[in-house]
């Protein structure tokens, strides 16, 4: 079974034609929460035009996760 990290790393691989990944790409970072976030350019991707809107899942007031399409990017945010 593909875990959300392999399939991120085969999504990013099929992008990579030589140009987009220097124009676009994927971002994570720390939020100040504490928790993290990230934002995955959908520019010039089949997903480009994709319309999510946003999912909210709280377990706990220190357990969520946020994710959406904005702007052509999906974000995610969450803590644990």
């Amino acid at each position: 079974m593909e875990t959300g990290l392999t399939l991120l790393e085969k999504w990013y691989r099929q992008q990579c034609n030589r140009d987009w990944e220097h124009q676009w790409g994927v971002k994570i970072g720390t939020l100040d929460n504490p928790g993290w976030m990230i934002a995955i350019s959908l520019n010039e991707t089949r997903a480009e035009h994709r319309i999510l809107q946003k999912v909210r899942i709280e377990r706990t007031e220190d357990d969520w996760i946020n994710y959406w399409v904005e702007k052509k990017h999906f974000r995610l945010r969450a803590a644990r």
